[in-house]
């Protein structure tokens, strides 16, 4: 069995704290060398009022420098108290020891044992009988014999740890002796883990990281069964390669399908630059294969999948910004993904740009290639380069106008159908004007050009395209600050913004025109619009006078009318919605309704709500007259303290089926865990009907110890 498990790697760092604080509290036995000859009977301060030594009777004898405090003996430090019956200080070897109930606390750390030795120059000493609780990690650490072997050296003989408390813990892990070096390895020799006072698992050896940082090692493998698949072992291991770079290894063996390779690497550069690569690849088995499904969905025997994402700042107005994701076949995701959202992609985004910012001025060239995953990829286009020139709006030299640019250049390229290039340019003349105080009229007119260049000859220009547009929007804001009943200096600001917008483009036929995305159908318009929106933020206030905001509601409604359309002029209808009427709730919406059909065009809803003890619901409902009706559901309820039930679904009702469904109990005592869960997969082309069911263990503090999972 390996202990390089995430938890286990990352949470035995508090073992690791635990062996720090004995270093810590033996460093606080420090006492200046500048000590007085002759000490007060009952009281002392040695050094400049660093170190207080209390007792019932102090002594001191010059021929052997040592000092002894008997009797409620105490050294108080700043944050940190040593107390027992007896504690002597030999001040010319640079030695304390402390004996009978002795009690070292820093914080809420305490340490007890029956007998304490250190020497304060080399920093060697030992503990016997000792108790250590770090209230950090929860953890206790027992050792007969505890000897400090150097600066981040221990050695530890028939020691007991835990995170359970009580005298009769409900798991601890007990050892016949163990070497750690902090910062590196613990060497454990004899160790049996118990239940209650019963050993369950013994290993005659096991190594772990003692660090307090990240290190290298071999993570917990899993393993698992599937009727498909087969029985699989997955194991993973951490290199820790410094303090800005670790790597990461995947090797998974299936029985049912294969091997599976994979590997992970991350680097941070600085705060505003790292990056992030993956990679994974497995070669199928004949026997797993499904023939009819693997031509239908383009699938070959050798899966695959290359991800990068990263970024690089080299200063505040130049940077870069880079993705690549790429797969073997369209159905990849659904195969091997365990993240609902990779799982349910339409498609992959591959894209690196570079962005320069000037006063006023933004020039951003960009490389962008996507793969479709729901259909062939044939006729998707590919856009590489694109480049984007634009100027934010600059006053014009005397006058209350504003000028503005916005240009683009893209190259258009595809396996199936017309490739070309594209300049758009949209320069434009903005007029705002405020009156009455309150009301603001904002215009603007602009020029659209549009040139489109075939690469398939050398003809040069191709075809073009001429737009005037026109745009006016009259707005202004209604204000109420309200007070808070029962808390005067609670406040409640309700803002009313009314808009009316209309906007004119002119008629072009553009049909004989490439049609790459919507740039290249722009209809007419002579339209007049109206939204009117009510927003309340509540300003609230903490015990130590800090304030704070939140927005209560955001709601917004709104329509337009098109004189250009002679059916149907006017649109649908629609609202927006936000709201957080307290800390634990949150609701968004928003719909569209066809007013000539009566009917919803669209209607999208979010609900979620969560509580300080934990319990947590979310609830998303989306429909579109065009595409599914989409149900999911998360709930984690707190029955008690320690046991609770979760429920996660997701359905597409059109389809009557669904989608995925994972169910189960946790059940979390103050120390240790287990999780029962069940997933349900419906079958699909190219996947099998799928049930797994799966128990996990887990120590609080020091991560999961076992699991067991299988599937039908």
């Amino acid at each position: 069995m390996s202990f390089f498990s995430p938890e286990w790697k990352f949470n035995m760092k508090g073992i690791v704290l635990l062996i720090t604080l004995i270093m810590s509290f033996f460093s606080m036995l420090f006492i200046n060398e500048a000590l007085s000859a002759s000490l007060p009977a009952k009281k002392s301060r040695l050094g400049k009022d660093a170190i207080q030594i209390i007792a019932n009777s102090m002594s001191y004898n010059k021929e052997t420098g040592v000092y002894k405090a008997y009797g409620n003996a105490e050294i108080h430090q700043v944050g940190r108290t040593l107390k027992a019956n007896i504690i002597e200080y030999y001040y010319r070897t640079q030695t304390a020891r402390a004996q009978g109930n002795v009690v070292l606390t820093e914080g809420d750390d305490i340490l007890q044992c029956e007998y304490l030795e250190v020497n304060l120059e080399t920093k060697e000493g030992l503990v016997r009988g000792g108790e250590l609780f770090y209230q950090k990690g929860n953890f206790y650490l027992k050792g007969n014999y505890i000897q400090k072997l150097g600066e981040n050296r221990y050695r530890i003989e028939n020691g007991e740890f835990t995170t359970c408390n009580g005298k009769r813990p409900s798991w601890k892990f007990a050892c016949k002796k163990a070497d750690v070096t902090l910062e590196g390895l613990a060497r454990v020799k004899g160790a049996t883990f118990k239940i209650k006072d019963y050993p369950v698992f013994y290993f005659p050896y096991f190594v772990y990281p003692t660090r307090t940082k990240r290190q290298s090692g071999f993570l917990m493998p899993s393993v698992g069964s599937s009727s498909s698949e087969g029985v699989n072992f997955n194991n993973t291991f951490f290199w820790a390669i410094s303090p800005n770079t670790d790597a990461t290894a995947y090797l998974d063996m299936t029985t049912g399908k294969g091997i599976g390779l994979g590997g992970e690497y991350r680097y941070i550069t600085s705060k505003t630059s790292r990056g992030r690569f993956y990679g994974y690849f497995i070669s199928e088995k004949n026997s797993y294969r499904r023939d009819k499904y693997d031509q239908l969905l383009d699938r070959e025997k050798k899966r695959w999948n290359v991800f990068y994402k990263g970024k690089k700042d080299f200063d505040q107005n130049l940077f870069a910004r880079f993705k690549v994701d790429l797969v073997s076949d369209r159905q990849y995701f659904k195969d091997y993904e365990s993240q609902t959202t990779r799982r349910t992609a339409e498609r992959t985004e591959n894209s690196a740009f570079l962005t320069k910012h000037w006063k006023g001025l933004s020039l951003v060239g960009d490389f962008e290639y996507n793969k479709d995953l729901l259909k062939s990829n044939a006729t998707t286009v590919q856009r590489y380069p694109e480049i984007f020139f634009t100027a934010i709006p600059q006053v014009i030299t005397h006058t209350p106008f504003f000028f503005s640019l916005d240009s683009t250049y893209n190259n258009f390229s595809r396996d199936e159908g017309q490739e070309g290039d594209r300049f758009d340019f949209k320069p434009r003349v903005i007029l705002p004007l405020r009156f009455y105080k309150n009301f603001l009229l904002q215009s603007e007119a602009g020029y659209r050009q549009t040139l489109y260049f075939d690469t398939s000859d050398d003809e040069g220009l191709d075809n073009s395209r001429s737009l005037f547009n026109f745009r006016s929007e009259l707005s202004t804001k209604f204000m109420k600050v309200y007070g808070g009943q029962g808390n005067p200096r609670r406040k409640f600001r309700h803002t009313i913004e009314p808009e009316i917008v209309y906007t004119y483009i002119t008629d072009e036929k553009q049909e004989d025109l490439p049609l790459y995305d919507e740039v290249d159908r722009i209809q007419k318009q002579n339209r007049f619009a109206y939204a009117i929106t009510n927003r309340v933020v509540g300003k609230y206030y903490r015990p130590d006078n800090s304030s704070w905001e939140r927005e209560i509601l955001f709601l917004r409604i709104g329509q337009y009318y098109d004189s250009s359309t002679s059916h149907d002029p006017f649109s649908n209808f629609f609202l927006e919605l936000r709201s957080r009427p307290t800390s634990f709730w949150y609701i968004k919406s928003n719909l569209e309704f066809d007013i000539y059909d009566n009917e919803f065009e669209a209607f999208n809803t979010l609900f979620r709500f969560n509580d300080r003890r934990g319990d947590f619901l979310r609830f998303e409902y989306r429909f579109s007259k065009d595409r599914d009706e989409a149900i999911s559901t998360h709930a984690d309820i707190k029955l008690s303290r320690d046991f609770g039930v979760f429920f996660q679904n997701r359905q597409a009702r059109q389809e009557g089926r669904n989608l995925e469904t994972t169910f189960g109990i946790d059940y979390h005592p103050q120390c240790w865990g287990t999780i029962l869960s069940c997933r349900i997969r419906p079958g699909t082309e190219g996947r099998d009907r799928e049930t797994k069911f799966m128990v996990e263990f887990y120590l609080k503090g020091i991560g999961k110890v076992g699991g067991l999972e299988a599937g039908r």
